[in-house]
């Protein structure tokens, strides 16, 4: 057999073989319970826009499931989200789910594993909760606003700020590139004394509250890719409610937004995980389930879930 027929049959086989992991990477987003009466739970789309922007596919990871079916999901995806949201960080279904796959997700590293998890908003207060065990989040608002970020000297250590491109930080630390829609964070002064945290997550940036507190809004785990934000990449991109003043659509906006889709989505394509078969893969992606405008809530465009859907 010459060479040339080598060569093929191998690229062939590296194709079929290692395609879903590398060129393909699927995003598990956790879904929260809904009141917009078109399902019992429910994920923003601007959260999903924001993963295929960057080339990843998105199954919803639904909650009062078994724990087999996270399990499999867990091998069947190559990272998950956690959305923000306005549920209850320890009762919930949507913080029960965050346990299984937070817990599946370290335990996998030690062993060699390399699953990504991303917090964004009430995803990173429910991955603070998780790891200090305690609720450790306070009053500390910012709605409707975008600000730059007050980077920390750990942010030159990390994975996810270490090697930004010069106008990505530029941009980071002098415009108003982060949007905030929360009432409640993390403050420096609980992280400082909370030796749980401080163990866990290395500080990237922080910002300041209308209360005049400072609060985190970037933080990366010292050993797990585990990484926390309390503001809003996808927004930039994909939210075009009216009512909202503070969302800034320019250009430095969306290259910070696609920026950190791209980090999120390379750190997917670190693992092999994959569906069993393209028909399960299929049947599982979020492409299943129509998008509802919902222009009256705090989002425009919304994917809801049966608990009856198998």
């Amino acid at each position: 057999m010459g060479c040339f027929k080598i060569l093929v049959l191998l690229n062939i086989f590296w194709l079929t073989t290692y395609t879903t992991a590398y060129i393909r990477p699927i995003i598990g987003v956790v879904a929260q319970k809904s009141s917009g009466g078109h399902g019992d739970t429910g994920i923003p789309a601007d959260y999903i826009k924001w993963i295929e922007s960057a080339g990843g596919g998105v199954v919803p990871i639904r909650d009062k499931e078994s724990e087999e079916y996270y399990e499999k999901m867990f091998k069947y995806t190559n990272g998950v989200l956690l959305p923000g949201g306005g549920v209850d960080l320890f009762t919930s279904g949507y913080a029960n789910v965050s346990r299984y796959f937070y817990e599946m997700a370290l335990k996998a590293y030690d062993k060699g594993d390399y699953y990504p998890v991303w917090g964004t908003c009430l995803g990173f207060q429910e991955l603070s909760a998780l790891t200090a065990g305690v609720l450790v989040t306070t009053n500390a608002s910012v709605w409707d606003k975008s600000l730059p970020l007050n980077l920390t000297e750990d942010y030159k250590e990390s994975l996810m700020f270490g090697n930004l491109p010069d106008d990505v930080k530029n941009y980071l630390m002098k415009d108003n590139v982060t949007p905030n829609f929360h009432s409640y964070g993390v403050t420096v002064q609980t992280y400082n004394s909370n030796s749980r945290l401080k163990t866990f997550f290395k500080v990237l940036s922080t910002n300041v509250a209308s209360n005049g507190k400072e609060f985190l809004s970037t933080v990366e785990a010292h050993k797990y890719p585990v990484y926390g934000i309390q503001w809003h990449p996808e927004k930039s991109n994909f939210l075009w409610n009216s009512r909202y003043t503070g969302l800034v659509h320019d250009f430095q906006s969306i290259r910070v937004s696609q920026h950190f889709a791209n980090f999120f989505i390379s750190e997917a394509r670190k693992n092999k995980h994959k569906f069993p078969s393209v028909e399960m893969e299929a049947k599982a992606m979020i492409n299943n389930y129509p998008v509802w405008y919902t222009a009256d809530s705090t989002f425009e465009e919304m994917y809801f879930f049966n608990y009856t859907i198998n």
